[in-house]
């Protein structure tokens, strides 16, 4: 019988120099309930490259355009249809970018499939096999990666993950584009059909 578990997507089998490129020459969107700056490399998220001693880059995540900065930190907090306006209101979202363009790995792309690329690679748990992907793409000269996120659904990807020195750089030029739970942003959502919750008042609570 057919192993219905079994996962095509395994780790890179060949060298990525010439993989399919993306230049991203433009602002980023993050939200944060701290800095902006912050590149991972405790191994916690889906392209961290890990504590190396070849390197010490890590990996921050964020969205091309503001809703799916937003999706991105919501999603692993919330898997239903519904957010609470709290949760909006404690992070901001952050404008940031480089001053010159940076060349990302394009894993949306139709070529990307020649490499051993499968629609898994941007959605798949545990992390093992992208986080290997992550290191690859650093040993080819990759500055990040351009992908499908798990929480914004479309045919565009419109995930990053950048990669630079790790940890948080508070020095770094950042704009502060708003707050989560600026009415723009809940639009958006309830466009894409997640409700947003506000808490009852008093006035509209009945004591026993």
């Amino acid at each position: 019988m057919r192993n219905r578990t079994q996962i095509a997507q395994g780790p890179p089998s060949r060298g990525l120099a010439s993989f399919p490129c993306h230049g991203f020459d433009g602002f980023f969107f993050r939200a944060s309930r701290r800095k902006p700056w912050w590149f991972c490399s405790k191994g916690d998220c889906r392209f961290d490259i890990g504590m190396s001693a070849k390197h010490d880059l890590g990996t921050l995540y964020a969205g091309v355009d503001v809703i799916t900065g937003v999706l991105e930190k919501l999603g692993p907090e919330f898997l239903g249809a519904a957010v609470a306006l709290a949760d909006l209101e404690s992070f901001d979202v952050w404008e940031i970018g480089y001053d010159q363009p940076i060349q990302l790995a394009d894993i949306g792309s139709s070529s990307a499939i020649g490499f051993g690329v499968t629609n898994e690679l941007p959605v798949m748990v545990p992390y093992d096999v992208p986080q290997e992907w992550a290191e690859a793409f650093v040993a080819a000269g990759w500055e990040g990666i351009l992908y499908r996120t798990r929480f914004s659904l479309g045919l565009e990807p419109t995930g990053i993950a950048v990669f630079d020195q790790r940890g948080t750089h508070d020095e770094w030029a950042s704009n502060r584009w708003g707050n989560a739970a600026d009415q723009e942003i809940i639009d958006e959502l309830e466009a894409r059909g997640i409700e947003v919750i506000e808490p009852l008042s008093s006035t509209q609570l009945t004591f026993m």
